[in-house]
């Protein structure tokens, strides 16, 4: 009989945004400021493959007066958080990216060795942000990195158990990732998704 692998998603918590959240939520939470977690996700098999999702932010790359990242203490630095459960980013051959905004691709370059999986009209868009975008994107993050890009378009399976969920909304090309687990199929919204009661 068949099986799909199954997978333990991690939550890799890397800082903090001191956020008003009526520039990302709606107009009616405008003024109320509060503290949005910054994470990457650290997929693995029981094989012990390691797939990473998203890449956290660089402190100097992000539009303070809007995003107002919070100092990282030491246990938050990135490097730091990998080490502690047990990533080295040189071993790392797959990169899932749910968009190109600054706070999802600032350590994409300590994956040396890795593919990056990222939506094609992402990186289309992301090369020419339009409106409110442009705050959002931070290129020098990533454009060295393009030919390690592996563009797909719409949703596509990664490997067993691991799909990429094309997700627009929050940018053009943003994509969710759909792991199988052993309590079913979790998914890793990316920011197509804030609060828990936006998934009923």
């Amino acid at each position: 009989m068949f099986t799909i692998k199954e997978y333990v998603i991690k939550p890799l918590l890397t800082g903090w945004f001191h956020m008003n959240w009526g520039l990302i939520m709606s107009p009616i939470a405008q003024g109320y400021f509060a503290d949005l977690p910054v994470y990457m996700f650290l997929i693995e098999g029981d094989d012990g493959e390691q797939i990473i999702v998203d890449a956290s932010y660089q402190h100097d790359h992000v539009p303070k007066f809007i995003f107002g990242p919070k100092p990282r203490t030491p246990d938050l630095e990135v490097p730091e958080v990998l080490r502690r459960n047990g990533v080295n980013p040189s071993s790392i051959d797959t990169v899932l990216v749910t968009h190109l905004h600054h706070d999802h691709t600032g350590y994409l370059h300590l994956f040396e060795n890795a593919h990056f999986y990222v939506q094609e009209e992402e990186l289309i868009n992301a090369y020419f942000p339009m409106g409110y975008q442009v705050v959002g994107y931070y290129q020098d993050d990533w454009v060295n990195l393009v030919p390690r890009f592996k563009l797909v378009n719409g949703d596509f399976k990664v490997r067993e158990g691991i799909e990429l969920v094309f997700a627009p909304g929050h940018t053009p090309g943003h994509q969710a990732v759909s792991v199988n687990t052993s309590k079913g199929r979790a998914i890793i919204f990316g920011d197509a998704v804030y609060l828990y009661g936006q998934c009923h």
